[in-house]
Parts: C-alpha cells; structure tokens; sequence
C-alpha cells in the first residue's frame, strides 16, 4: 500500500468511527483533550479534509478518545465494512 493509500484510509476510518459512536468533531476533539493538551475542533477537520496528517502520538490520542487500538485506524477491514 503506497503512504497516500494509508492516509485516506486512515482519514476514511476516523471519519467511519467518529460517526458510527455519534461523535461532532467536536466530541472528539474534547474527548482527546482529556488525555493531553488542547485538541481544537479545526484540526479534527483538518486530518479529515486531508489537510494534516498526525504523527504517531496523536494517532494513539485520537485511538484512545474513539475507544479502539491505533492499528484500527490503519484497518482495511474497517474501511470495507463502512
């Protein structure tokens, strides 16, 4: 899988988990301001427009807020059933 492969089906899956949970990017952006600093609502937008792309650590801030491990963002099984 080439690295833009990866990063949409990394953006289709954020965006297939938030919703499926009921979550505004706003929830989600609160939810992982519990577990660090500060997550403002645009760059929740900003992964999913494909305009950011987090590093490693936020990846597991973003798992943890929606409730999954870090390689379920990664899932091609996710993206399939969504």
């Amino acid at each position: 899988m080439q690295p833009k492969e990866l990063d949409d089906l990394f953006r289709d899956n954020l965006r297939a988990l938030r919703t499926k949970r009921g979550m505004s990017q706003a929830a989600l952006a609160d939810a992982m301001s519990y577990t660090g600093s500060k997550v403002h609502v645009p760059y929740i937008s900003d992964i999913e427009n494909g305009v950011k792309m987090p590093g490693l650590a936020m990846i597991a801030r973003i798992a943890e807020a929606l409730g999954v491990s870090p390689s379920e963002l990664l899932s091609e099984n996710l993206s399939r059933s969504a």
